[in-house]
């Protein structure tokens, strides 16, 4: 039987001034890892297009340095949602420092990658702008990750809710943060302002469609030059592995519109707008503050009737 990682295709964007590129000894290391999984590795030399990206797996991002066309962000879009899955890595200051324009991208998937720099003068590896990132929530990508260098990297901010709620086929979330001693200097109002950066987002995790995608804000993390904040520092290796793992795994699809994740299942359904309306309205108060728990709660209840009925039919013809 074919090994299912021999099937797997990565391609990395080099068609923007990239970082993170296959020939860049910088991050030989990562770029071994594929082929120790076997994995087979290509790259995109002049532009993103459908007929190039569409045969791939997953496409990396690696800290581009100029400007995508709106062409170009709707092919990624596009390959998201038939269920191909990005990796993006941007760096300090983002778009304003990078001259490029990845949240015109980001903005389809609920986030902002912000124009700052992110430092900690309480916990670091060594240097104010090498942050030691500590806190984490439950997810497969956190799985066994005590601690990561973040190393001149920037910080994302999740987009309001109410801008997404709209859209059933967008789901994203923050699941690294900040110290409570970290700190950024943020580009606002055309210089540099420092700003307390407690808890800010370090890494966002989501689904588009039927798509998974992975941010980062530095692609120091992947550096094969030193074992203080790159690969090798701390659990940063075993991120990226966790990171790669599922982008890469298989899904097990339910139905045409759901997703197996573990216990859980993602499902795109249609609701009547004026359920909808309610549902919004209610979701904030109380302790729902969620829709999938009204959503799981409802099922539960009709489940419950349901079963009741069944039981009450079975013993009506036992008594008859």
């Amino acid at each position: 039987m074919e090994n299912p990682s021999e099937s797997l295709k990565i391609a990395f964007d080099e068609c923007h001034d990239n970082s993170i590129e296959i020939e860049t000894s910088a991050y030989g290391g990562f770029i071994e890892y594929f082929f120790q999984q076997n994995l087979k590795i290509g790259k995109l030399t002049e532009k993103i297009s459908w007929d190039k990206l569409k045969d791939f797996n997953l496409l990396i991002i690696g800290n581009p340095n100029n400007e995508y066309s709106i062409k170009e962000i709707y092919t990624v879009l596009e390959f998201l949602k038939s269920g191909g899955n990005l990796l993006i890595f941007s760096d300090e200051g983002a778009d304003v420092s990078n001259h490029t324009n990845l949240n015109e991208l980001t903005s389809h998937l609920g986030f902002k990658i912000l124009p700052n720099i992110i430092y900690d003068p309480g916990s670091n590896a060594g240097k104010e702008v090498q942050p030691i990132i500590q806190k984490f929530d439950t997810h497969p990508i956190t799985a066994d990750i005590s601690s990561i260098v973040l190393a001149s990297g920037c910080s994302f901010e999740l987009l309001k809710k109410d801008e997404f709620l709209e859209y059933m086929d967008v789901s994203v979330k923050a699941i690294g943060f900040c110290s409570a001693t970290s700190k950024m200097k943020m580009y606002q109002d055309r210089q540099w302002n420092e700003l307390t950066a407690k808890d800010s987002s370090i890494i966002i995790t989501g689904r588009y469609f039927d798509g998974r995608f992975v941010c980062l804000g530095t692609p120091s993390i992947l550096s094969s030059l030193s074992s203080v904040y790159g690969l090798e520092a701390r659990d940063n290796l075993n991120l990226i592995r966790n990171i790669l793992r599922w982008l890469l795994e298989e899904r097990e699809s339910t139905d045409l519109t759901a997703t197996l994740f573990g216990d859980q299942v993602e499902v795109l359904v249609k609701i009547k707008k004026e359920l909808w309306d309610w549902t919004r309205s209610i979701a904030s108060v109380g302790e729902w503050g969620d829709f999938s728990k009204i959503v799981n709660y409802s099922l539960k209840l009709l489940r419950k009737a349901i079963l009741d009925k069944q039981q009450n039919s079975s013993e009506n013809k036992i008594d008859n």
